[in-house]
């Protein structure tokens, strides 16, 4: 029994020997571990303190305190330098006034402008105003909805916006806005901020809407909806032009309730030709009817002068009754109108414009046209 106390009891004291030892060697992984760690943490900061210095010197200009923004983004893009260390980096430029070149979408190209305002210009501790190429209100708002650009900086950014008068919608702002909302946001959020605009231009005709439903704004909504919010937000003195390829679809889109004649009166304000095409193939298979075009259209585009006749038309009775402002007409290639004489019944009509195709019943009133002051010319092709 002795033998067996004796036996336990020395087993328990290895055992506890054992673990003392065991201890020791965790306890020693530990700090060899800890230091291991530290030693490495330390070397990290080191190396970023160091690539910190080394973006300074490249990019700080120590005259003016600020930072070369372009080349400075240029190369944390393509070394991915990490954010801390840019943002370190970017807290020594004091300036309080940002001036974006005209240039810049070429400047940052292998990179965005999105990306460019997010990294470079939100960080920078004092900016208060933004000003310069106003193209990219869109990237603006965008960095706005994703909660990375701060409203103030929007609405300072808006508030000197530079084309006075003027703004401008492409097809790839569009594009840029559909990302995080719809058309209708953007321009309810923007064009309010945009003190000084009295005109909208849509320069890429036809491409705002969905081809297959040019009643619905790509990125979703109601074409009808957003002319008018826009027509809405602007002054009373406001113009737009664009959006539609063609005055008949600005017509069209009025004759089904999907504009209003405000918004129709607001396009007329925006045309710069003089001239304007009663009754083409496209017209008549819509089913417009050349008076009625005229008596809605001609009154809401006062620089028009010059009415071109469609070639597939079969009469001009409607001429008799056109405005005094009109003074030329275009009956080229009108080979299915007979009856030319509605002309005579034009007030202020002084040239007009035939050729070989014309019906030869045109010829039955020249001598009167001529007696009346009016110009003939022949077109040549």
């Amino acid at each position: 029994m002795k033998s067996i106390f004796v036996r336990q009891k020395r087993e328990l004291k290895e055992a506890l020997m054992e673990n003392a030892t065991l201890r020791k060697e965790h306890s020693d992984y530990e700090r060899e571990t800890t230091a291991t760690i530290q030693k490495a943490q330390q070397e990290l900061v080191d190396a970023l303190e160091m690539r910190r210095k080394e973006l300074l010197d490249k990019y700080y200009d120590l005259s003016t305190c600020e930072c070369d923004l372009i080349g400075l983004y240029k190369y944390c893009k393509v070394y991915r330098v990490p954010e801390d260390v840019r943002v370190s980096v970017l807290a020594y430029d004091t300036r309080e006034e940002l001036t974006l070149p005209a240039t810049l979408e070429d400047d940052v190209r292998g990179g965005s402008v999105g990306e460019f305002l997010e990294w470079m210009v939100v960080p920078l501790p004092g900016l208060k105003t933004i000003i310069g190429n106003y193209d990219i209100a869109a990237h603006f708002y965008v960095q706005y909805k994703k909660g990375i650009v701060p409203l103030p900086l929007l609405k300072s950014y808006c508030k000197d916006y530079g084309v006075k008068g003027q703004y401008t919608f492409t097809k790839e702002d569009l594009l840029t806005v559909t990302a995080v909302g719809t058309c209708l946001e953007y321009f309810t959020t923007v064009l309010p901020l945009l003190g000084e605009v009295t005109g909208v231009r849509f320069p890429d005709v036809g491409q705002y809407t969905l081809p297959e439903d040019p009643r619905t704004m790509i990125g979703g909504g109601s074409a009808g909806e957003f002319l008018t919010t826009v027509v809405d937000l602007m002054p009373e003195q406001n113009y737009m032009d664009g959006f539609y390829k063609r005055y008949q679809e600005y017509y069209l889109a009025y004759r089904a309730g999907d504009i209003s004649h405000d918004v129709l009166k607001v396009f007329g304000h925006g045309r710069e030709s003089d001239e304007l095409w009663v009754g083409t193939a496209e017209q008549l298979s819509a089913g417009i009817r050349p008076a009625e075009y005229c008596e809605t259209m001609l009154p809401l585009i006062s620089i028009v002068t010059t009415i071109g006749v469609g070639p597939e038309i079969d009469t001009i009775d409607w001429c008799a009754t056109l405005p005094e402002r009109i003074t030329a007409v275009s009956v080229i290639m009108c080979s299915a109108v007979t009856d030319f004489t509605p002309l005579l019944a034009m007030k202020g009509l002084n040239k007009v414009w035939h050729n070989e195709e014309t019906h030869p019943s045109f010829k039955t009133i020249i001598d009167q046209l001529v007696n009346k002051g009016v110009t003939l010319e022949e077109w040549q092709p």
